[in-house]
C-alpha cells in the first residue's frame, strides 16, 4: 500500500517540479530540493521531528503513532528525501526535448498544460518509467527512517517487509528471513525485467 500511494505521488511531484524548474535558471532552488538527499538519515529525521514537534504540533495536535498519521508521515518523509533526486532526473530529460517542439506547438495552441500532456510527457516517458522503478527500489529502503522514527516495531500500518526481515534476523528466524529475501528479489527482478522489456520495445520502435 505504501508503494502504491507514495511512488505515484513522488513521480507526479517530480514531473511538476521538473517542468517548473526547467524555466528557472537559478541553481539555489535545485540545491534546496537536493539537500534532504545529501543529509544523513539521522539528521533528516531529527530536523523533521523538530519541525513537527515545535511548529506543527502546537497548532495541529499530531500523534505520529496513530495509524493514519503514521502512514501519512512516513509517505511525507519518503517524498522529502527522494523528491530532489527524482526531480533532477526529470529535469535532465526535459532539457533534452528540442525547443522546436514547443515553438511548433505554440503555433497551434497557447495552453501549456496541453503541451505537457500531449508532447512533453510522451517524449520523456522512458525517463518517467525509469524514475518509477528507481522510486520503488528506494521505497523498499525506507526501513532506516522507520527505525529512527519508531524503533524495531513501528505502527502496524507502516510495518514493512524490511522491518520484518530485520526483526527476524535478530531472532535468528532464518526460514522467514529467507522467504522475505526471496520475495524482495522477485519483486525487484519483476520491476527491472519489465523496465528492460519496455526499453527494448521502445528501441525497436
Amino acid at each position: 500500500m505504501f508503494l502504491f500511494v507514495a511512488v505515484p505521488l513522488l513521480v507526479v511531484l517530480a514531473i511538476l517540479l521538473g517542468v517548473l524548474l526547467d524555466k528557472i535558471s537559478s541553481v539555489s532552488y535545485r540545491l534546496a530540493i537536493l539537500l534532504p538527499l545529501i543529509l544523513p538519515a539521522t539528521t533528516l529525521i531529527l530536523g523533521i521531528d523538530i519541525v513537527v514537534s515545535e511548529y506543527i504540533s502546537p497548532i495541529i495536535p499530531i500523534d505520529i503513532h496513530n495509524d493514519t498519521v503514521a502512514f501519512t508521515f512516513v509517505v511525507c518523509v519518503y517524498i522529502i528525501k527522494n523528491l530532489g533526486y527524482m526531480m533532477i532526473l526529470i529535469t535532465s530529460a526535459i532539457a533534452t526535448v528540442p525547443r522546436e517542439y514547443k515553438e511548433v506547438f505554440a503555433l497551434e495552441s497557447k495552453k501549456e498544460r496541453i503541451y505537457i500532456f500531449k508532447i512533453l510527457i510522451p517524449v520523456i516517458k522512458p525517463m518517467i518509467f525509469f524514475t518509477s522503478v528507481l522510486s520503488v527500489m528506494n521505497g523498499l529502503k525506507i526501513s532506516k527512517e522507520l527505525y529512527l522514527l519508531y524503533g524495531d516495531y513501528p505502527p502496524h500500518i507502516v510495518y514493512m517487509l524490511q522491518t520484518f526481515m530485520n526483526n527476524n534476523f535478530f531472532k535468528l528466524n532464518y526460514q522467514r528471513l529467507s522467504t522475505a529475501a526471496i520475495l524482495v528479489i522477485m519483486a525487484i527482478s519483476i520491476f527491472i525485467g519489465f523496465y528492460l522489456r519496455y526499453t527494448a520495445k521502445q528501441e525497436g520502435e
